[in-house]
């Protein structure tokens, strides 16, 4: 009896040691977190003759669609994984746009005006209110194709709060209920398998 106790105890020791490094997560809080901050990125390459180079006589700045970029957010996780997910750059709903401040050389390049820059020594997004800039700024028509060329930024959404907060709710909610739900089930179907051997 004391060894059939014993085996049955080692048996559920290591099919829990087992399940520990294969435990899985149940994530949908990340998509809402995902929504209120993220790696964001644009590119100079959307820009197209005809569209508009700003310019106060000193800056110059383009208004370019912002991208989603990194890793996406998986909903299901497995400890397991071996991180096979490919980079996202996708473009983000809604028409999203940011102003980007450029250099002298590269907006003059663009505007069909100097060959001297092919691609830009750097780039930023601009924090300030982009209509205030735009407002008092002339424009000059892009005559260029651009190349790729990318400026990534951390993006937060204005609506942030609220997204965290929803975040946290939904993971207190559904995250937690959902994933010790799976891992449960994949503990009692563990001891099954094993009991029927």
């Amino acid at each position: 009896m004391k060894t059939r106790f014993r085996t049955l105890f080692s048996t559920i020791s290591a099919l829990l040691a087992v399940l520990s490094l294969d435990s899985c997560y149940f994530n949908s809080a990340g998509h809402l977190f995902d929504k209120a901050s993220y790696r964001a990125a644009t590119d100079m390459a959307d820009l197209q003759p005809g569209d508009s180079i700003y310019t106060d006589g000193v800056n110059h700045y383009v208004e370019l669609p912002r991208y989603k970029a990194g890793m996406p957010v998986p909903t299901q996780i497995s400890m397991g994984d071996q991180g096979t997910a490919v980079p996202r750059f996708n473009p983000v709903g809604g028409g999203e746009t940011e102003l980007v401040s450029i250099p002298q050389d590269y907006a003059m390049y663009l505007a069909g005006q100097s060959s001297a820059s092919r691609t830009p020594s750097a780039m930023s997004r601009v924090r300030q209110d982009p209509d205030d800039i735009k407002a008092r700024c002339r424009t000059i028509p892009v005559a260029r194709t651009p190349e790729e060329a990318r400026c990534y930024f951390h993006y937060t959404s204005p609506a942030a709060a609220g997204w965290y907060a929803l975040g946290g709710l939904d993971w207190l909610c559904v995250d937690l209920p959902v994933t010790c739900v799976e891992n449960s089930l994949m503990l009692c179907g563990g001891i099954f398998v094993m009991a029927l051997d």
